[in-house]
């Protein structure tokens, strides 16, 4: 038996195939507290010097530093690439301070969503070169927000 599918129909399948593949509208996120990918370590280490205080180099090129006056993070971890270059940076969120929502940083139209009970794990791949922004925690509060470069 064929099917008569009326044009409202079609249009309104094509739209929900092409929703996760469509351009953001949401500009997307390019620095945390002034880190961006790609940034020299001297640059990271001037541009934090005034906000924040540099708390250890651990192994593979990873450092801590906690935030001054941030009233939504509390810390920074920043990963460097063999040439000292940021790789990627993750803010850990201030457990008393200001909530990040996931629409405010993540474009939830095309981003991934996993979750694991209470815990959704947001991955929007965006920009030219393509980087990623992931968020941790609920839709309502964010525990960990990163810029991390593609691998490829």
């Amino acid at each position: 038996m064929i099917r008569k599918v009326t044009l409202a129909a079609a249009l309104a399948a094509l739209l929900v195939s092409c929703a996760s593949t469509a351009p953001s509208s949401r500009a997307p996120l390019t620095d945390i507290a002034g880190v961006r990918l790609d940034m020299p370590r001297d640059t990271v280490r001037t541009t934090l010097a005034e906000t924040a205080k540099f708390e250890r180099e651990e192994r593979k090129r990873q450092e801590i530093w906690t935030l001054r006056n941030d009233p939504r993070y509390a810390s920074l971890i920043i990963g460097y690439s063999p040439e000292w270059n940021v790789r990627y940076v993750t803010a850990v969120a201030r457990p008393d301070g200001e909530a990040v929502r996931a629409a405010d940083v993540l474009d939830l139209a095309v981003a991934e969503d996993r979750a694991a009970g209470a815990t959704h794990t947001y991955t929007w791949a965006t920009g030219t070169p393509k980087y990623y922004i992931i968020g941790i925690g609920g839709p309502e509060r964010l525990e960990y927000l990163s810029l991390k470069k593609d691998p490829s």
